[in-house]
């Protein structure tokens, strides 16, 4: 009997703990296979009170910050406020978090406040986890986040 898919590296030695006929959930030895949304970000028009939205989701992972911190930079200038709307965010990396960092430290020093809202528990959780909570000006919707 061949192994099922994904289960390559199983230990035949452990088969007798399992119910008859189930495969053991044991990792294969090959490199995972990561599919990874790349964000989509969005822009809003910036309002009258200079406040530009930016939504993003997706997996934000090592893998797509970088490309991320970029587009998010150019959005700081030019904007007295940038909102990020992290709403459709489904994994919040560690990456994502310093890059949320250096989005507010690097649009404080531009003059834009950076806003985050951060309403799930995908995003919230991490967040309170670091203790960035306490230094991100986090909402927990968009139009508390666009009232400031």
């Amino acid at each position: 009997m061949s192994p099922a898919a994904g289960h390559e590296g199983r230990r035949p030695e452990l088969d007798h703990c399992l119910p008859r006929g189930a495969m053991p959930p044991y990792p294969s030895l090959d490199p995972p296979r990561r599919f990874v949304l790349d964000p989509e970000i969005a822009e809003g028009d910036v309002d009258g009170d200079g406040v530009r939205v930016a939504r993003v989701g997706g997996e934000l992972d090592y893998v797509v910050t970088p490309r991320l911190r970029g587009d998010l930079l150019d959005r700081v200038d030019g904007a007295a406020t940038l909102v990020l709307d992290l709403s459709e965010v489904t994994l919040l990396s560690a990456a994502a978090m310093e890059m949320l960092l250096a989005v507010d430290v690097l649009g404080t020093a531009r003059g834009c406040e950076v806003r985050i809202v951060a309403g799930t528990r995908a995003v919230r959780r991490p967040l309170t986890l670091t203790g960035l909570d306490e230094r991100l000006r986090l909402f927990d919707s968009l139009d508390a986040a666009r009232r400031g």
